[in-house]
């Protein structure tokens, strides 16, 4: 590749050297390469979201942003929804809540007339302002999505799993009964599938609240055997790779500590970065004898430089697993890069 001289890299030569640098493990300049090709062809949706999407994952929050600008402009009146949509998740991802809240309201404003965009604008939306902490605005939210006849399913599944989070089973069980009446009318192999992943995922839930782990162990191992889930996507692949993690962190609790590493260690490899993952498969190097921190190391950091995002999430898991020192330095860290940053509250 480095043979090709600089006026014949075109495009095509681009993204080629930039997915061989992601193969061999480097994240940033395989990044540098895909916005090269960008350069080259700036009305390219797909390469642009994959753009903003790498740039947010990695915490690097000024090429994100110049990324989404650039797609303003380019653009205009007909700015793609998915590319507003990934700047938004990465905003959130990021704990960048102030400028989610202004792209937001502006983006309710942009598609107003796009029925499907501003529910699934409301939707993500919800479940930002839980994560922000904002629960009463959460279900607010979510509750006046349900006076349309839009992602009606996403939305109940959603009320559920939040009443099971929040130990309110009495409402948890109306939240399933809806659930199941809205699959009534759609029949298709794919949507009872969909919707037996979910029904399962929010009744381990609910038996891990009460602390019954080997029951939930139970009822998820049952549902492996018998599921005929094969190579997911969408939704689908989402809800089957957070079963994995709850019954990694399942072997976890029960202290099967190798079957959790070796769940653990698959979804480190081959699913988004999990903060909470990440944080139990370093306990459990500890406690296995195995390098301590290595993992943690590979995902906080990008060229050396610390991904305050990571860092934050992984903090907070790290206090919920009682590494309070741990915590403290990565805590530090963050306010390193953002002196202002509220974390240290």
């Amino acid at each position: 590749l480095a043979a090709v001289s600089k006026k014949n890299r075109t495009k095509e030569f681009h993204l080629l050297k930039g997915k061989t640098e992601r193969l061999l493990g480097m994240g940033l300049a395989g990044l540098d390469s895909f916005t090269e090709a960008l350069r080259l062809d700036p009305g390219d949706v797909a390469l642009r979201k994959e753009c903003i999407e790498r740039a947010g994952r990695m915490g690097l929050v000024d090429k994100q942003q110049q990324l989404y600008e650039t797609a303003k402009k380019v653009h205009g009146e007909e700015l793609p929804y998915e590319l507003v949509a990934v700047h938004l998740e990465m905003l959130s991802y990021n704990f960048l809540f102030q400028e989610y809240e202004k792209i937001v309201d502006w983006a309710l404003s942009f598609f107003a007339k796009k029925p499907l965009h501003i529910a699934t604008l409301n939707l993500n939306t919800a479940k930002t302002l839980r994560k922000m902490g904002n629960d009463r605005g959460a279900e607010q939210l979510l509750r006046q999505l349900l006076q349309g006849d839009m992602l009606l399913a996403e939305t109940l599944f959603t009320l559920a799993e939040n009443a099971v989070r929040g130990r309110d089973f009495v409402a948890a069980v109306a939240w399933k009964q809806a659930l199941r009446r809205e699959y009534l009318d759609n029949t298709t192999d794919s949507s009872k599938e969909l919707l037996d992943i979910r029904l399962i995922l929010l009744e381990l839930l609910q038996l891990k609240e009460a602390g019954d782990f080997k029951g939930a162990l139970a009822l998820l191992e049952g549902f492996r055997k018998t599921s005929t889930s094969s190579a997911a996507e969408g939704n689908m692949a989402v809800l089957m790779t957070r079963l994995e993690k709850e019954r990694c962190l399942l072997f976890y609790r029960l202290e099967n500590f190798r079957q959790a590493m070796a769940v653990a260690g698959d979804l480190l490899a081959a699913t988004p970065f999990d903060a909470e993952i990440a944080t139990v498969y370093q306990i459990l190097g500890s406690r296995l004898g195995q390098q301590e921190g290595s993992v943690l190391d590979t995902a906080l950091y990008v060229a050396g430089r610390p991904v305050a995002s990571k860092l934050i999430a992984v903090a907070a898991k790290e206090i919920d697993y009682h590494r309070f020192e741990t915590a403290q330095e990565h805590l530090q860290q963050v306010l390193e890069i953002y002196p202002h940053s509220v974390v240290g509250n």
